[in-house]
């Protein structure tokens, strides 16, 4: 003859403690909270960065080369003929170091003539 299965009894939850369910949506919503700070920094960044990339760190239009101070005695055509000098052929970044470092040493290559570009005492390039 076959055996009878007795059937198993059904397991019970244990019933929760109201004070760690309590604790738990806390941290669910703070982790939550937390997720949503760090996605929208990111996100804030990632438009910042593309942003400053199209509008700012590329001019369309070539750059416009003002001395600010100029002495009385300079003429316009010395102006110009700094101006031409210091201002890039093509477009480039704002930020880029070796443009401000070729303008010094083109500046000063002019200022001094067949000396070379010695930069003064003090200017680190």
């Amino acid at each position: 003859m076959a055996k009878i299965k007795k059937p198993k009894p059904m397991k019970m939850r244990k019933p929760t403690d109201p004070e760690r369910a309590r604790r738990m949506r806390v941290v669910a919503l703070h982790l939550s909270l937390a997720a949503l700070l760090v996605g929208g920094i990111g996100a804030g960044y990632h438009y910042a960065d593309e942003y400053v990339e199209q509008r700012v760190a590329f001019n369309k239009q070539p750059l416009i080369v003002v001395l600010k101070n100029r002495p009385a005695w300079m003429n316009d055509f010395l102006v110009e003929q700094i101006a031409q000098i210091v201002r890039p052929a093509a477009a480039h970044s704002a930020f880029d170091h070796k443009l401000l470092v070729d303008t010094a040493d083109a500046l000063f290559a002019q200022s001094l003539g067949a000396e070379g570009p010695q930069h003064p005492p003090g200017l680190h390039l």
